[in-house]
């Protein structure tokens, strides 16, 4: 499954559709905007978007072969359509950059430094905290995402032997964190903090359990077992979104029938709780790759194992909507600004021949 290799960049071209279905099958008009990338962007694929209020971010790896990449990052305003690439001097040549969040004002980027034969072989740090300054952190993979609990202290999970997670509490203090599995590899594919704890999920190769998702609190990682997929190789958490003292888990599963979207809900009083997507919808979705509550209440989703997709969720009347672009490739994340806007950013494979192309929306 593809699922469970590394970020390799998917080799892919642009296009939009501007219309959507409902659950029914009924066509409705796309409530998203096709966003606008400098010239020379193609062969980027996104992995992460972060926004601090009026800025949004969107980083990823540009692929001109199988082992010739350039690290990819752009930066636009809530009120333009138009993205910048930015080029701090401190971005190393060999790197494809997976997550990106805001601690205060200042922008840390991590991802994955690469040999000429297409591997990882470092986790990288971009910090912007008192200036762009650049870790190598000690670990064998990569870093794969970021998150902040908004008081100075940041986890970056990894992929490396033992499922290593980074920590920072200062821009000069990036370290390998707690090993809490043994196993050959391990990938941490999303961490989220709630102010008070940290969490992430991800997957295990050869080791117990197969999937996880894990809290940090002030007795350091400790799984929370019980989870669907914890005990299958054909399945991955992939996505986590922490809502009060509820978390919520997106990610796939594979029954021999093709890959199906599954979403879980976790808290402490109640435990695990499956949530239902209809089967089409689910078997439609692949995977949820990102997740994002609304204010009314309804959900967004970034989906797709080879077909980009968003969804949205009205838990009210029960409704899903796909709201497209239904291209081959991938949707990979999403991130609210102030003012209320959406962001979705992933990846285009229309052309098997051809390096991948970026995909950006904005949905006011």
């Amino acid at each position: 499954m593809s699922c469970r290799s590394f970020l390799a960049p998917a080799v892919l071209a642009v296009a939009l559709i501007l219309t959507s279905c409902s659950d029914d099958g009924s066509p409705t008009a796309s409530p998203w905007v096709a966003q606008t990338l400098p010239s020379g962007s193609q062969g980027t694929s996104l992995w992460d978007l972060a926004s601090d209020g009026t800025r949004v971010v969107a980083v990823g790896g540009q692929s001109f072969s199988a082992v010739s990449i350039a690290p990819a990052l752009f930066e636009g305003t809530t009120g333009s359509a138009d993205f910048v690439r930015i080029t701090p001097s401190s971005v190393p040549t060999n790197a494809i950059l997976t997550g990106v969040t805001f601690d205060a004002d200042s922008m840390v980027v991590v991802g994955g430094l690469f040999d000429g034969f297409g591997d990882p072989v470092g986790a990288v740090v971009l910090d912007q905290r008192g200036g762009w300054s650049q870790h190598i952190v000690g670990i064998d993979g990569a870093a794969t995402c970021v998150e902040g609990d908004g008081a100075g202290t940041l986890w970056a999970g990894a992929l490396s032997g033992g499922g290593a997670a980074i920590q920072s509490t200062s821009p000069d203090a990036w370290v390998p964190g707690d090993i809490f599995l043994t196993s050959q590899e391990a990938q941490v594919n999303d961490v989220a903090s709630n102010g008070t704890d940290f969490f992430i999920c991800g997957w295990n190769d050869a080791g117990t359990p197969e999937n996880f998702v894990a809290r940090r609190g002030t007795t350091g990682w400790n799984l929370i077992p019980g989870g669907p997929v914890d005990d299958t190789t054909a399945g991955d958490y992939r996505a986590l979104y922490v809502d009060g003292g509820a978390l919520f888990v997106g990610g796939t599963v594979n029954s021999g029938d093709g890959d199906t979207a599954f979403l879980v809900s976790y808290s402490d009083l109640g435990g695990w709780t499956q949530m239902v997507i209809p089967i089409p919808v689910a078997s439609t979705m692949e995977a949820i790759n990102d997740l994002q509550e609304l204010p009314d209440g309804q959900w967004l989703f970034a989906c797709g194992l080879r077909v980009a997709a968003l969804w949205r969720w009205n838990p009210a009347d029960g409704s899903w909507t796909n709201e497209g672009p239904n291209l081959p490739g991938r949707m990979t994340a999403l991130v609210r600004t102030a003012s209320g806007a959406m962001y979705a950013a992933g990846w285009n494979a229309e052309s098997p021949s051809l390096p991948p192309d970026p995909l950006l929306y904005r949905r006011n």
